[in-house]
């Protein structure tokens, strides 16, 4: 079942991963602005998704893209619209949305999971997100 959608998106890494290795003066302007819209986002998310347990820092962040802490906040306010830090937590909050629907992880280990301080930080940040408590996303 999720097969085409696994082979799909490897493809798509690769195809990028080609494309970010080839020279700039190669790629037409308008490729090159497509290039990044559909590149450092996946770029992020990855790193999102790596890290999701943990509490990054903006600095920390650029760090493993290879850029400046401005040049991220600059690109992220761009394709996102938001800080790196506001994008971080939320793809936090949506991950926890899911795990929790799965049902899978009590509320403690979805925090835990995700890097949050503590329990009730989790379900505070969630509740003010989502408008409802973790614990009534979860099946059962």
């Amino acid at each position: 079942e999720f097969s085409s959608h696994l082979q799909d998106a490897l493809l798509l890494e690769f195809f990028w991963h080609l494309v970010r290795g080839l020279p700039r003066h190669a790629l037409s302007p308008r490729f090159r602005d497509l290039s990044f819209r559909q590149g450092f986002p996946a770029q992020l998310r990855r790193l999102f998704r790596e890290d999701a347990a943990r509490r990054l820092s903006v600095s920390e962040l650029a760090a493993r893209l290879g850029m400046s802490a401005s040049s991220l906040a600059h690109k992220c306010t761009r394709a996102f619209g938001q800080s790196p830090a506001r994008a971080f937590l939320l793809y936090k909050l949506e991950r926890a949305d899911g795990m929790l629907r799965e049902g899978a992880l009590p509320v403690k280990e979805v925090a835990d999971a995700l890097g949050f301080e503590s329990p009730a930080h989790f379900s505070r940040v969630f509740r003010r997100w989502r408008g409802v408590a973790p614990s009534t996303l979860r099946p059962g």
